[in-house]
């Protein structure tokens, strides 16, 4: 038996299993608060679907409870293809959605290696993709994306404008994220919900009259 310290060899490797660890439960959180999001989605289309009807406290009461249990059971692809047919355009997170699970499962259980069933369709690597907001410095020759400290001049021009964060891993590769690329995943997420509030339809503005 050895009794002190494990060797340094060790105790990066149960540095990196940890971080991996964190990662993979940032990205689960993540991927279920947009099904979340995606939930709650349902039964508002579902409650201002009805058409201006006039129904019973408790009736409503029990069909909103309905839809959620039937929420609740889809599978995110089901549960999708039924929030985005009352949505006022179709929200698109399906793919994100699913590479962000497989990234997930690879950390949680493959010790972060890429095995060939998480590629891509038809690719050669398995691709994070997500959308994000981006700073341009557009008075710089050519316009430069501010990713960290970076000298301006108090009175040079920025902009705000959406962009695409991606990463690539080919099958046998470890996946490595960063704290930064979590966030850049956060981000993203907080701009699919942002996207999916913005396509639900709008309430019924009258309600119809009684015995309609």
């Amino acid at each position: 038996m050895r009794i002190g310290h494990p060797p340094h060899a060790d105790v990066e490797a149960i540095r990196q299993h940890f971080r991996q660890w964190l990662v993979a439960k940032a990205l689960q959180e993540l991927a279920r608060g947009v099904r979340g999001a995606l939930e709650e989605a349902a039964k508002y289309v579902w409650a201002f679907g009805q058409g201006g009807k006039q129904i019973t406290v408790a009736d409503f009461n029990t069909g909103l409870a309905a839809e959620e249990r039937r929420a609740n059971g889809r599978n995110f692809p089901q549960l999708l293809e039924d929030v985005n047919a009352g949505l006022t355009r179709p929200f698109e997170f399906g793919g994100a959605y699913l590479y962000l699970q497989r990234a997930r499962s690879c950390l949680e259980h493959q010790d972060g290696v890429v095995l060939p069933r998480h590629l891509n369709e038809g690719g050669d690597r398995m691709t994070l993709r997500m959308p994000r907001y981006e700073i341009w410095a557009i008075e710089l020759d050519p316009p430069q994306q501010i990713e960290g400290p970076m000298m301006l001049e108090k009175e040079s021009r920025i902009v705000i404008r959406p962009g695409i964060w991606q990463m690539s891993f080919m099958a046998g590769q470890r996946i490595e994220l960063m704290p930064a690329d979590v966030m850049t995943i956060a981000q993203g997420c907080m701009v699919f919900v942002q996207d999916l509030v913005g396509k639900l339809p709008p309430a019924q503005a009258e309600p119809a009259a009684a015995g309609e």
